[in-house]
């Protein structure tokens, strides 16, 4: 327990970054916009855990 509250500690003292790489190709195509879209949307679950973990 004392170990998962130190690296709790660890994580709110750090930036979390969370990368999508889109080819050239895919940001001139048309449904680009859903793409980025769907690319939020995977990151989401993540970021509620990440929360959920933090305030605990």
């Amino acid at each position: 327990m004392q170990r998962r509250i130190r690296e709790i500690e660890l994580l709110q003292l750090k930036q979390v970054t969370v990368i999508h790489r889109f080819s050239d190709q895919q940001v001139i195509a048309p449904e680009f916009a859903r793409q980025v879209l769907v690319a939020c949307g995977a990151m989401k679950p993540f970021n509620g855990w990440l929360e959920r973990e933090i305030a605990n």
